[in-house]
């Protein structure tokens, strides 16, 4: 190796120390979350144990459901990622109305009303018919989105189906269509 090339790899070794201690003083992290260093196994227990007890949670993330459908996804997380309050704690709520489809057969007589703090959801669904079930592939989406329940936009239907909603869908919402086949099994945030 010449001189030339040494002083090279020295300044690309330097500037790779700068940028990790710049990332690490203005509090980014590796993975999109607040705080700057990665936290021990034991505070990362700690500090979940202390949000479940604040806000009544049984297991660091909790289902609740209602008459068999989805309702609420409460979760404590450490570090707190983004989308969730300074205590890690986050909620996703899920509320049903009626779609805008008339029959069944349209695939979308009910309407999900998914509302988070995260820019990206991850989306699980089950099909069930006459002994039949099947949970889908996973699919991710972002408030704003109109879809099915296969995670599928509606092309040129969109603005008719959006016009028919007998609600207005906040900013902070993903609405998905559906008929009484399909039930929203999961809805995580994406980091």
């Amino acid at each position: 190796m010449n001189d030339n090339s040494l002083h090279q790899a020295t300044l690309a070794v330097a500037a790779g120390v700068l940028l990790a201690f710049v990332a690490t003083a203005s509090g980014c992290s590796r993975n999109g979350e607040r705080g700057g260093s990665i936290p021990s196994a034991e505070t990362v227990a700690a500090q979940v144990r202390t949000c479940m007890t604040q806000h009544g949670l049984a297991t660091a993330r909790e289902l609740n459901r209602k008459h068999g459908r989805l309702r609420r996804i409460s979760s404590c997380d450490w570090p707190p990622p983004a989308w969730a309050h300074a205590d890690g704690f986050h909620v996703i709520t899920i509320d049903y109305a009626d779609g805008p489809g008339e029959s069944e057969a349209s695939g979308h007589t009910d309407a999900w009303r998914v509302r988070s703090s995260c820019r990206r959801l991850r989306v699980t669904v089950s099909y069930g018919s006459q002994g039949f079930s099947e949970t889908f592939t996973p699919f991710e989406a972002t408030p704003g989105q109109l879809l099915s329940a296969r995670g599928q936009g509606f092309g040129s239907e969109e603005a008719a189906l959006r016009r028919s909603l007998g609600f207005y869908p906040g900013s902070d919402e993903l609405v998905v269509l559906s008929n009484s086949k399909h039930l929203p099994e999961d809805v995580a945030c994406v980091r």
